[in-house]
């Protein structure tokens, strides 16, 4: 498992020590085998402090940097930097979507 990807797995775990509410958008299989691009999740708008709390905590003890780099009203972006390896992971954050963007499967 490279890198990216063991963060990318051990961000998830931390999410869910947490209890921290969230939902994959597309992917999710990656998130933990083979991290590809960003990170697309839906949380609850009112727990987005909470989410960024989390966030930190998790760099603080993994010794990587977070950033915020875009905040709208409904969308954040994340990014979790490793300087010791020089790569990044993008967290693309969604508290609002028009549900007809997203597919329904059986």
């Amino acid at each position: 498992m490279d890198r990216r990807t063991e963060i990318s797995r051990s961000f998830f775990d931390y999410l869910n020590k947490k209890a921290f509410p969230y939902v994959v958008l597309r992917n999710a299989d990656q998130i933990t085998t083979h991290l590809g691009h960003d990170i697309d999740m839906c949380i609850d708008k009112k727990r987005v402090g909470f989410f960024e709390e989390v966030l930190r905590e998790f760099c603080l003890l993994m010794k990587l940097d977070a950033y915020s780099t875009q905040q709208i009203s409904y969308f954040n972006v994340y990014v979790i930097y490793d300087k010791e390896n020089q790569f990044f992971i993008r967290i693309d954050t969604f508290t609002a979507f028009d549900y007809r963007g997203v597919p329904i499967l059986d």
